[in-house]
């Protein structure tokens, strides 16, 4: 299936090209900080979200990979915030968990409107990163009808089946596979940016460029997050 579709064969290859530099950079070096060790145990939360989501993906379970994929989006959110906000990663560490004005400030509605507010998008328009938060919610995360809706087979009425289990799908595969590669490219791109690139060996520097290369070119070619929730 994958390799009579070469446009597939480009999402995989940047979804590794994410989990390779997440690795080099989160993984196999060492901190020189506290706040870079935090940073590194997001990124090893990453490398193990990016394992069980593409395993679940490849076989067939779809919506419990769009579960993981959230996840990665949120740390993606979270560290985009620390690469904004430097101080913020103290705040982080420092929230009383009983304290819930200090936790609202890293919840991912106000993450996002940070980001709109820091790139100049109106805060007053919801934007597609809001859209691929909610969509990855609704597909994925929580027992809505759309959700439950898009894991039913083709049919009509009573025609229609339940699928339990693995269910290869070749449209339902590309869609997730395609989400999976933006929301992965997103992310590496997060942690580079928490870490600070100007705090990576440049012997890295080449192959972040390179990824950050081929993730432009793949956004422009396959767009960027979906712009609404499917309602069928």
């Amino acid at each position: 299936m994958i390799a009579e579709n070469p446009d597939w064969q480009e999402h995989i290859q940047l979804i590794h090209d994410s989990i390779n530099i997440v690795n080099l950079i989160a993984v196999e070096r060492l901190h020189k900080d506290d706040d870079e060790l935090l940073i590194r145990g997001i990124g090893a939360r990453l490398f193990n979200d990016y394992s069980t989501a593409w395993s679940l993906l490849f076989s067939g379970f779809y919506q419990v990979s769009l579960m993981v994929q959230r996840d990665i989006f949120e740390c993606g959110l979270l560290l985009t915030k620390f690469a904004l906000d430097r101080p913020s990663i103290q705040r982080w560490k420092d929230v009383d968990p009983e304290n819930r004005e200090q936790k609202e400030e890293f919840q991912p509605r106000e993450i996002r409107k940070l980001i709109k507010e820091t790139t100049g998008i109106p805060i007053t328009h919801r934007t597609n990163i809001d859209y691929m938060y909610h969509l990855l919610c609704e597909l994925g995360v929580h027992p809505t009808h759309v959700g439950i809706n898009s894991m039913l087979g083709r049919g009509v009425g009573k025609n229609r089946l339940l699928k339990v289990g693995p269910m290869v799908d070749k449209q339902k595969f590309k869609i997730c596979l395609m989400d999976f590669t933006r929301i992965s490219a997103m992310a590496a791109d997060s942690l580079v940016g928490a870490f600070g690139i100007q705090t990576i060996e440049p012997e890295l520097h080449p192959t972040y460029i390179a990824l950050r290369q081929s993730s432009l070119q793949w956004f422009s070619k396959h767009g960027t997050f979906p712009g609404e929730i499917p309602k069928k």
